[in-house]
Formats: structure tokens, C-alpha cells, sequence
């Protein structure tokens, strides 16, 4: 599958399709994604192996008969969780030649990646495990319900749910901002426009830092109870 000019809203769009299609669970529910690959994937192998470090998160190896995915035995169930995720995004829509490359957390790895490729596995991984029809909506009541409690509770709660880390959810509020932002402004989640960082910055457009969605939140909170 040729997916070098997708955007978010495409990339969106494919992998609501997959998790549509894959996906025995009803509406959003989580997802396991190391179940999730045992049943979809023939002749598949999934290994655990005590990398050297924990910033090497996968591996895949995508052949013509067999399939295989190491996972870092020194990362965490809730990072493996995303981890194989990732993994199975290359699996799905990336070619062969792009799917025998090691990922990292890190960009400054020394290991040859191809930026754009990560970018489409960690977004497109993101998007199926937290879907954002379901997360925004879901982040919103949340973080007013945990008041007087910081934020930290939300995320935690968040990560809970969606079985990822807590890190996970940051960046996912961080990389749903602009979207956030649309639909506190009204905007339904069918109407809501979606654009990478990349695309905002080009288009100098601001948006509501996480830390400060935080007080909009409990404003919309406090609004509803006078």
C-alpha cells in the first residue's frame, strides 16, 4: 500500500477502517493489541527479548509466509501494548521493505529509520487504541470529574482504560489539541477537522496547551452545576 502523501485525516480514516474490520469489540472498546495480532495474523510469532535498553521498543520482520514481532521484555505490559500496535500498522499498510527495520522511542537513535513511516505507526497506533471519537469526549467529563484532584488523575484514569502508559496519554492530549479545541468550541466530532502538528505550524495556527485544558475544563464543569 502506497501511503506516502497521507495526511492525519487519512492515515485516520484507514485505520478506523482496520480497527472496524478487525475488531470483534463493539463501538471502541480496548484493545489488546498482542490478541489482536495472534488472531488476525497467520503464521505469526511474537517473541519477548530483554533488549539491551528499554528505548528499543520493536521489532518486525514481515516475510512472504511468516510473520514475527519481538517486543522489549524490559518494557512494561501497558508499553508493549502500544508497542505492538505500532508494529501492527506497519504490518497492515507499510511495504515489506519498510517492515524489517528496528523502532525506537528515540529520533536521535543511531538505528536508520524513515521518519515519515514512524510517524504514520505511532499516529496510526494511537488512533486505534485511543480512538479520538471516543478519547475526546471521554478526556473532557473526565478531567472536571477529578476536581478538586490535579489532572494526573485523569491521565491515570486514561491510561487505565485504554491499557497504555501514562506518557501515552500526554502525548495523545498534546496530539489532539487542535481537535480538542474544535469540539469545546462546538464543533461535532463528524465536523471536526484534523491536522498534524506539522500541518498547524505551517498554517500558524495556536492551540490550547495541555496544561491549560486543564481550566477549561473545570470552567465548563462549574458552569454546569450553577
Amino acid at each position: 500500500m502506497n501511503t506516502k502523501y497521507w495526511n492525519k485525516a487519512t492515515l485516520y480514516r484507514y485505520v478506523d477502517a482496520l480497527r472496524k474490520g478487525i475488531c470483534n469489540s463493539p463501538n471502541f472498546s480496548p484493545v489488546d493489541s498482542q490478541k489482536l495480532a495472534k488472531r488476525c495474523i497467520k503464521n505469526l510469532t511474537i517473541e519477548k527479548i530483554p533488549f539491551l535498553n528499554s528505548d528499543i521498543c520493536g521489532i518486525l520482520y514481515k516475510g512472504n509466509h511468516t510473520t514475527s514481532i519481538a517486543l522489549n521484555a524490559k518494557r512494561s505490559p501497558e508499553m508493549q501494548n502500544f508497542d505492538c500496535m505500532h508494529e501492527l500498522i506497519h504490518y497492515f499498510f507499510h511495504d515489506i521493505e519498510y517492515c524489517q527495520r528496528i523502532c525506537s522511542d528515540k529520533t536521535e537513535a543511531t538505528i536508520c529509520q524513515d521518519a515519515y513511516i514512524e510517524w504514520q505507526a505511532n499516529e496510526g497506533a494511537a488512533q486505534f487504541l485511543m480512538p479520538y471519537q471516543d478519547f475526546i469526549p471521554r478526556f473532557l467529563p473526565l478531567i472536571a470529574q477529578s476536581f478538586p484532584c490535579t489532572s494526573f488523575q485523569t491521565v491515570d484514569d486514561l491510561a487505565q482504560f485504554y491499557r497504555v502508559t501514562p506518557a501515552v496519554i500526554e502525548v495523545r492530549i498534546n496530539q489532539l489539541s487542535y481537535e480538542i479545541d474544535q469540539y469545546r468550541q462546538g464543533q461535532s466530532l463528524e465536523q471536526i477537522q484534523l491536522l498534524s502538528k506539522k500541518k498547524r505550524e505551517q498554517q500558524g495556527i495556536k492551540v490550547t496547551p495541555y496544561l491549560a485544558l486543564l481550566d477549561f475544563a473545570l470552567d465548563s464543569f462549574f458552569e454546569s452545576v450553577v
